[in-house]
C-alpha cells in the first residue's frame, strides 16, 4: 500500500497540503482527482484512500474560505517554487503580482483606467521610450510564490527576503560567505545578460555566408527578438484589444484570399498558368504553374503572408515593441489604408450579428418592424462589404496589398522595399535565438513565391471581370479582316473597350512587371536568396543526426532504440491490426478465415480495365466470393444479423450501427498504413503512399496493388516534384506474406461490401478505389493524420513518437553510410537484421525478398550469394 507521505506534505504554518511532485498546494476534497490525473496516474482506489487519509488530519484547513494568501513572505516556502519573473503593480499602492506584460497591462486598464501610450499617432523611438519609461515606473520586478495553480488563491505574493541581498552582506561575518554572494551575483548577472535576446552584430571571423548574404543582422540590430516574434504571432481568437480583433480579421482575410487564389489557378488555362510560372522575361516553361494536390494544403503554405501582412497591421498601430523602421510607398499606404478601414467595417459588423438576437417573443408590431429595418441595414452592410466575384471588401483588399508589396522597385539598397524587411524578421528563429538558416528557409521562401503567382492569376481575374457571351463574341481577332460587307445587313455588336486587358495580358504585364528577375523587385531578391541557400545547403556537409550506440542501438537526434525493440514493435503492430482484421470480418479464430491461394494468385498488370484489380483475375481459385462473403456471413449469424438490421427504418438496415463498424475499418486502415510503411522497404512520403489504388480508375489507369510470384507489391507512381518534373517514378515496395495477407483479405473480402453499402446508404458517387479513400465520416486521409497512427505505434512499441518524415530519415539514410564505412558485407548483415524482424515466424520476411532488382530493404540471408559475405560480429 503506498502511503500518504510519498505523495504529499503537510505545512503548519500555513495549514495545507503540498504535493511533492507538482509542488503546488491541493485541496483536501480534490486530492483523488490530483492523483488520479495525468502527471500521477494511480488508481482510483488508492487515490481515496489517500484523500480519506488526509481528511482526517488535524491542522488542514478544508475550504477555500478558511483560507487566507499571505501579501508577501520574508523568507521563500521551501515547499513551493520560487519565480524570478514576477511583475508588481506599483499604481496607488498596488500589490498584484503576474509573471506577464501582458496580464500586467490588462491589470493597469481594467483596475486602475491607466495605459501606457499617451496619445494617438506615431511610432518613433522617442515615443517608445517615453512608454517603456512610464512601464518601468509603474511597476516593479520581483520574486514570488504561490500556492494553488486555479481557481481561489492561485494569486502571486512577493517574496521580499530575496532583494535583501545588501542587509544579508552586512550580517556575514566570514569572507568565504562574502566571495559566495559574489560570485552569485555575478552568475546571475552573466545568465541574465546571457538570456538578453536583443540581436547584436557578430565578430568578423565568426564565418556564416548565409546571414552575410541575407543582411538581417545589420537591420535587425538592436531589436529584440521576442518582441520582433510577437509582431508575427498569429491573434488569439478572444482577443479583446481592438488592434489584435483588426489583426485577427485581416489574418483569416488573408487566409481565404489565398484559397480563393488557388481556385483560380484551377480555373484558369494551361496557357495562363505556363505564363504565370515564368522566373525569367523570356524563359519557356515546360510545366504549367500547379495548385496543391491537398486542397486544405494552401491554407498552411500561405502563413507567411499572413505573418508579414499582421507584422505590418501591428507595428502600423501604436506599440510599445522595438521594432526596425521601413517605408510604404503611396501606392502601399493607400492600399494599407483600404485594408485597415475594409478590415474596421468587417469588425463592426461582426460585433452587429453577434449583438443582434433578442429573447424576447412578445414583442409587439413595431418592435417587429424595428427588428426588420435593422436586418434590412445589417444585410446591406454585408453586401456593401462584398465585391463582385463573391469576394469580401477585406479580401480583396489584402489582395491588392499583397500586390502592392511586390509591385516595388529597388533604388539603393533591398531593405528600401517594405516586403524584404518583413522577409527580415520573418528570418528569424521562433524557437531559440538566432535566424533560420539556409536548410529551412528557402522552402518557407518557396512557399512565399508560388502563393504571389496564385495572387497574380486572382488580381488578373479581378481586373478582368466578368465577360458575358457578347463581350465575349464581339472581341477583336488578332488579325482584322476586311469583313464590312457581312456587316452591311446587320449591326456591329459593341466590343470592349480597348484600355481593358484580358487575364491572360494582366498576367504577362504583372510577371514582365515585378515577377520575373531583371526588376530588381521583392521577387527577384527571394529568388536569388532561395537559389543561393539551395547552393549552400547543396554544397556543405549537414549536420549528422543518425549514429550507432552500443553495436545496436539506432540514434536519430533525442530518439533512440534497439533492434530488439524495433523487431518487438513490428510484431505487436502487426499482430494487433490482424487482430482488428479478424473482429471487423467477425471470425473467431485462424479457421473462421478463408485460406488465401497463395500458390495459385494470378495477377495481370498489364489489364488497365476500369475498376479492375488483382480479385477479378479469373485464373486464381479463390475459395469464396468475395462479393458476398461478407454479407453472407452476416446473414448466417444471427447475433450479427441483429446487430445491422432494424425494422424500424425503411431500408431495413440500422445505419447508426454500420457506421461504428466503418469507423472501426478506417482505424484498421490507418494501423494498416503504419505497417505497410514500416515493412514495406524505403518508406514513402505521406501523399505517395497515400495515393494507393486497389483498383484501376479512368484518371489514373492502372492501379498501385499488384501480386507477384504470390507476394504482395504495391507501387508508387506520384511523388513530390511529379508536377514539377512531369514525370512518374515507379517505386515497388515488397510487403511480408503476413502483411500482404491482411491486404489480401481487406481487398478481397471486406471492401465490396463496403463500397456497395456506402454507394446504397450514404449515394457516394462514385466510389473511390484508393486504399484509404475518404472514411465514413468524410476525413480525408493526410499526411497528418498518417503521422498520428504511426506515432501512436512508435510510442506503443519504442517509447518514442516517431513522425513520418522522422522515421524517413532515422533507418533508411544510414544504409550508404554503413557500405562506405563498414564495407559491404557489414551493409548486407545490416540488411538482413532488418529483413529478420521478427524472432516468432509470425512474420517471416523471407517471403518478401528475392534476388529481383528492386528498391527495397535487402536480399534473403539465406541465399547462397550472400552467406559468406555476412560476419557475424559486430563492425569495428
Amino acid at each position: 500500500m503506498e502511503r500518504v507521505d510519498e505523495f504529499f506534505e503537510h505545512l503548519p504554518e500555513w495549514q495545507v497540503v503540498v504535493c511533492k511532485k507538482c509542488r503546488c498546494a491541493v485541496w483536501p476534497s480534490e486530492v483523488a482527482a490530483h492523483l488520479t490525473s495525468k502527471q500521477h496516474g494511480r488508481p482510483r482506489k488508492i487515490a481515496n484512500a489517500i484523500m480519506e487519509e488526509i481528511e482526517r488530519w488535524q491542522g488542514v484547513i478544508m475550504y477555500p474560505s478558511q483560507f487566507d494568501a499571505p501579501p508577501f513572505v520574508t523568507e521563500p516556502i521551501e515547499e513551493l517554487p520560487v519565480f524570478d519573473d514576477g511583475w508588481q503593480c506599483r499604481l496607488e499602492n498596488c500589490k498584484y503580482i503576474t509573471r506577464e506584460t501582458k496580464g500586467l497591462k490588462k491589470h493597469w486598464r481594467e483596475e486602475h483606467g491607466w495605459v501606457v501610450q499617451q496619445g494617438r499617432g506615431g511610432s518613433g523611438p522617442a515615443k517608445q521610450q517615453a512608454a517603456q519609461k512610464r512601464f518601468e515606473e509603474a511597476s516593479k520586478r520581483v520574486k514570488c510564490q504561490r500556492f494553488f495553480r486555479s481557481r481561489a488563491h492561485s494569486q502571486y505574493f512577493e517574496v521580499r527576503g530575496a532583494d535583501s541581498e545588501a542587509d544579508t552582506t552586512k550580517n556575514c561575518r566570514d569572507g568565504a560567505d562574502i566571495w559566495e554572494m559574489a560570485w552569485e551575483a555575478a552568475s546571475a548577472d552573466y545568465e541574465q545578460k546571457k538570456r538578453c535576446d536583443i540581436i547584436r552584430p557578430g565578430e568578423s571571423d565568426e564565418v556564416n555566408p548565409w546571414l552575410r548574404r541575407t543582411g538581417w543582422i545589420p537591420y535587425l540590430t538592436g531589436c529584440p527578438q521576442s518582441d520582433l516574434l510577437a509582431t508575427m504571432r498569429r491573434p488569439e481568437e478572444q482577443a479583446e484589444e481592438q488592434g489584435e480583433v483588426i489583426a485577427g480579421v485581416i489574418w483569416d482575410a488573408v487566409g481565404d484570399m489565398a484559397v480563393m487564389a488557388e481556385g483560380a489557378v484551377r480555373r484558369s488555362g494551361v496557357t495562363l498558368r505556363f505564363e504565370a510560372v515564368r522566373t525569367e522575361v523570356d524563359q519557356v516553361r515546360h510545366t504549367p504553374l500547379e495548385p496543391y494536390r491537398e486542397q486544405d494544403r494552401v491554407r498552411e503554405q500561405c502563413q507567411p503572408w499572413q505573418q508579414m501582412v499582421t507584422f505590418f497591421v501591428r507595428t502600423q498601430q501604436e506599440h510599445t515593441r522595438q521594432t526596425p523602421s521601413y517605408r510604404f510607398n503611396n501606392r502601399q499606404i493607400k492600399a494599407f489604408e483600404r485594408l485597415m478601414s475594409a478590415a474596421q467595417r468587417e469588425v463592426a459588423s461582426r460585433e452587429m450579428d453577434g449583438g443582434s438576437g433578442s429573447d424576447d417573443s412578445d414583442s409587439d408590431s413595431s418592435e417587429e418592424e424595428s427588428d426588420t429595418d435593422h436586418e434590412t441595414a445589417m444585410n446591406d452592410g454585408r453586401r456593401r462589404d462584398t465585391v463582385p466575384g463573391g469576394m469580401k471588401t477585406v479580401q480583396l483588399a489584402a489582395l491588392e496589398f499583397c500586390i502592392e508589396l511586390l509591385n516595388q522597385t529597388m533604388q539603393q539598397r533591398e531593405t528600401e522595399m517594405a516586403l524584404v524587411c518583413a522577409l527580415a524578421v520573418l528570418g528569424v528563429r521562433p524557437t531559440g535565438k538566432g535566424f533560420r538558416d539556409e536548410q529551412t528557409f528557402p522552402s518557407i521562401l518557396s512557399s512565399i513565391i508560388k502563393v504571389a503567382h496564385f495572387m497574380v492569376i486572382l488580381q488578373a481575374e479581378n481586373l478582368t471581370g466578368h465577360i458575358d457571351e457578347e463581350e465575349w463574341a464581339a472581341m477583336d481577332s488578332p488579325c482584322t479582316f476586311d469583313d464590312s460587307g457581312y456587316e452591311s445587313e446587320q449591326t456591329r455588336r459593341p466590343a470592349r473597350s480597348k484600355g481593358t486587358r484580358s487575364s491572360f495580358r494582366w498576367v504577362i504585364k504583372m510577371m514582365d512587371s515585378f515577377m520575373v528577375r531583371g526588376t530588381a523587385s521583392p521577387m527577384q531578391w527571394m529568388l536569388d536568396l532561395r537559389a543561393y541557400g539551395m547552393k549552400i545547403a547543396f554544397s556543405t556537409t549537414s549536420e549528422g543526426h543518425v549514429g550507432w550506440r552500443n553495436g545496436d542501438v539506432l540514434q536519430y537526434k533525442d530518439i533512440h532504440f534497439s533492434m530488439a525493440q524495433f523487431r518487438g514493435m513490428v510484431d505487436q503492430l502487426q499482430r494487433t491490426t490482424r487482430k482488428q482484421l479478424m473482429e471487423i470480418m467477425f471470425a473467431t479464430d485462424e479457421q473462421d478465415m478463408p485460406a488465401v491461394p497463395w500458390k495459385d494468385l494470378f495477377d495481370d498488370p498489364s489489364n488497365d480495365s476500369d475498376g479492375w484489380s488483382f480479385v477479378d483475375d479469373t485464373r486464381t481459385p479463390w475459395p469464396v466470393d468475395g462479393r458476398r462473403w461478407l454479407f453472407e456471413r452476416i446473414q448466417k449469424r444471427p447475433e450479427c444479423r441483429q446487430r445491422f438490421v432494424s425494422e424500424q427504418t425503411a431500408n431495413g438496415v440500422n445505419e447508426a450501427k454500420l457506421r461504428d463498424w466503418m469507423k472501426a475499418i478506417d482505424d484498421f486502415r490507418g494501423q494498416l498504413l503504419a505497417l505497410m510503411h514500416i515493412t514495406g522497404g524505403q518508406p514513402a512520403r505521406g501523399p505517395e503512399i497515400l495515393s494507393v489504388r486497389h483498383s484501376n480508375t479512368m484518371q489514373g489507369r492502372f492501379r498501385n496493388l499488384f501480386i507477384e510470384d504470390g507476394m504482395v507489391v504495391f507501387v508508387t507512381q506520384y511523388h513530390k516534384g511529379e508536377q514539377y518534373k512531369a514525370d512518374v517514378k515507379i517505386i515497388h515496395r515488397y510487403l511480408p506474406r503476413e502483411v500482404g495477407e491482411l491486404v489480401v483479405w481487406y481487398r478481397w473480402l471486406v471492401v465490396p461490401f463496403v463500397q456497395r453499402m456506402k454507394s446504397w446508404l450514404w449515394s457516394e458517387a462514385p466510389v473511390s478505389d484508393h486504399m484509404w479513400a475518404p472514411g465514413i465520416d468524410g476525413r480525408q486521409w493526410t499526411t497528418e493524420r498518417m503521422k498520428r497512427h504511426l506515432q501512436r505505434a512508435t510510442e506503443t512499441g519504442l517509447g518514442h513518437r516517431i513522425n513520418v518524415a522522422a522515421y524517413r530519415l532515422s533507418i533508411p539514410p544510414f544504409l550508404p553510410g554503413l557500405h562506405s564505412l563498414y564495407g559491404l558485407s557489414y551493409t548486407l548483415h545490416f540488411f538482413c537484421n532488418l529483413l529478420s524482424l521478427l524472432p516468432s515466424p509470425s512474420l517471416d520476411f523471407r517471403h518478401a525478398t528475392s534476388c529481383r532488382p528492386m528498391p527495397s530493404w535487402g536480399t534473403s540471408p539465406t541465399h547462397p550469394i550472400l552467406t559468406n559475405l555476412i560476419p557475424c560480429q559486430s563492425p569495428p
